[in-house]
């Protein structure tokens, strides 16, 4: 019970100790860091080249680069709102006989952001993140002679949490986020094509019609766990 309290005590004091700890106003921000969740039908694709083609070992698109900006403005202690812009980025290549093979996904995704603040003292302080946005994706399949670009886009959704560390008077902060995003593009249409990707899982690859693998949509996703680290300036 003494733990509890003295628990409870240190908790309040943590949290009244500033009502402005990570600087107020306007700030201005950028992370980067890693995307999980990987590209399911892209790698379908890789599959299947590797299988047909002889000397070919091009891996599968795993993590990927996600870089954002972030303008935020806090209205109260404990309220932000947020416009985040963000870049994804994942691509993998390889060769043989043939010629070069190369995949890849450049996605961007714009999220406005509700930032609560759960908890903040002087030097660290811990939010949450909530956002709807929008997100726009352009594929890219080149195998030896053929080739093929798509781009297709949907809305999206992002939950988060982290926690800031600001020194040299709370302007420069570092910060640190876990967020959950999820952005599929369940279907795209192809910007253009050349070839036949003969023995592909592809079933359509033409300009201005929607891409197919084994007769249905192919997709992208940019959905999966978004891990971050960043620098905050508070004007």
């Amino acid at each position: 019970m003494k733990f509890l309290i003295l628990s409870i005590s240190l908790l309040l004091s943590f949290y009244n100790s500033s009502a402005w700890a990570v600087g107020s106003g306007f700030s201005l921000g950028a992370n980067i860091g890693l995307a999980g969740g990987g590209q399911t039908d892209m790698n379908k694709l890789i599959t299947s080249a590797n299988s047909r083609e002889s000397g070919l070992s091009v891996s599968e698109l795993g993590n990927a680069w996600d870089v954002s900006l972030m303008f935020t403005y806090k209205v109260t202690n404990m309220i932000a709102l947020q416009f985040r812009p963000s870049m994804y980025y994942v691509s993998q290549d390889g060769s043989n006989a043939n010629g070069k093979f190369e995949y890849s996904v450049l996605g961007f995704n714009i999220f406005p952001v509700l930032r609560l603040y759960l908890l903040e003292n002087n030097y660290i302080a811990f939010f949450t993140n909530i956002g709807v946005g929008w997100g726009f994706a352009n594929g890219e399949v080149k195998e030896a002679t053929d080739s093929l670009e798509f781009s297709g886009s949907n809305l999206g959704y992002m939950l988060g949490l982290g926690a800031e560390f600001c020194f040299f008077g709370s302007s420069h902060c570092m910060n640190i986020e876990g967020n959950l995003r999820y952005v599929d593009i369940e279907r795209v249409i192809g910007d253009s094509a050349t070839g036949a990707f003969t023995g592909s899982p592809l079933t359509q690859a033409s300009k201005s019609n929607e891409v197919e693998i084994n007769g249905r949509d192919l997709g992208l996703r940019m959905s999966g766990i978004v891990g971050s680290i960043g620098y905050i300036y508070y004007f």
